[in-house]
């Protein structure tokens, strides 16, 4: 039986919030406050903008037996969920639709992998074992 559409947020990192705002600081403060010139805080406002869309931007949506992994308005990819076969905690730095390293792991029998980190992840991994009870959840 499936179950409504739902859609996790993903999990972000305070330290990486940090690193982030704080390199955009050093770099377009001093540029703003010394030297001010309205093109260059236009464009220091307009990054911070666009990269707190992309990290805070990231969604999970499971529906019609589907991982839907969006970032803002875009469509980072889509799983089915019948081919997920594990799930395993990870905390690797490799590139992915994630704004935290306490990630989740799917593998997708001989399709690869996909990494995501969800909030609240005890519940999504519920979720994904509702719909396909063959998934393995490793530790």
């Amino acid at each position: 039986m499936e179950q409504k559409a739902k859609v996790y947020k993903s999990k972000v990192d305070g330290w990486l919030v940090a690193v982030i705002y704080g390199f955009l600081a050093v770099v377009f403060v001093p540029m703003t406050v010394l030297d001010f010139q309205w093109i260059v805080g236009v464009i220091g406002v307009g990054t911070v903008a666009f990269v707190s869309l992309v990290m805070f931007g990231f969604r999970y949506r499971i529906a019609d037996g589907m991982l839907t992994i969006k970032c803002c308005c875009f469509t980072a990819g889509k799983c089915d969920v019948q081919k997920m076969v594990s799930i395993r905690p990870t905390r690797t730095c490799l590139s992915a639709p994630a704004a935290s390293l306490d990630r989740l792991e799917i593998r997708l029998g001989k399709r690869g992998t996909v990494i995501v980190s969800p909030r609240d992840k005890q519940a999504f991994i519920a979720h994904l074992q509702f719909l396909n009870p063959a998934i393995r959840v490793e530790s």
